[in-house]
């Protein structure tokens, strides 16, 4: 989750955006914690603070995710680019965006969450972060099978951290 945020973030900044919003999540789930402390670690490294009114927090639906993006518009009009990290709120801010008649990339930059078919959909193609969904379900099985087998004994806790994807599109202007 820190990863896929901080490489989406570091590929806008690497294209010489510099105002660049985030719609994250809820600030008390765990990946969206995450997700936000990778875009913060991107902006810090590249020497940019990490301005609060440049990130709107959505709860992970189409309507939090419009919403964030108005949001995001209204109070930053020099904003380049924003990150959307969650497939429902990117979603959402392509409808705001679409809504406020928002040119991508023209005049907005964008880097989206999961969901191929919905970004080869958008004109033009978004550039998207994907998770390893396969890898993560086969995964959660085999975890749950070794559970099962023990009898419900947790044992020691695991952590898997899988490297997640990035789909180039044609939603980042240099």
């Amino acid at each position: 989750n820190e990863w896929a945020s901080k490489d989406a973030v570091e590929r806008l900044l690497a294209a010489g955006h510099k105002r660049i919003g985030m719609i994250a999540g809820p600030q008390d789930i765990y990946t969206a914690k995450e997700r936000y402390r990778g875009y913060c670690t991107a902006m810090e490294n590249a020497g940019l603070s990490a301005e609060d009114r440049l990130v709107a927090h959505g709860d992970y639906t189409i309507e939090s995710g419009a919403s964030a993006m108005k949001e995001l518009v209204s109070q930053n009009p020099d904003m380049t680019a924003v990150f959307v990290s969650n497939y429902e709120m990117t979603m959402g801010a392509i409808i705001e965006i679409n809504e406020l008649r928002i040119e991508i990339p023209g005049q907005l930059s964008f880097i989206g969450f999961d969901n191929v078919e919905f970004a080869k959909a958008n004109i033009p193609r978004l550039s998207i972060v994907i998770q390893p969904t396969q890898e993560i379900a086969g995964h959660v099985s085999e975890l749950m099978l070794r559970r099962l087998e023990e009898n419900g004994n947790q044992g020691e806790r695991e952590t898997i951290k899988l490297r997640t994807s990035f789909v180039e599109g044609k939603s980042v202007k240099e």
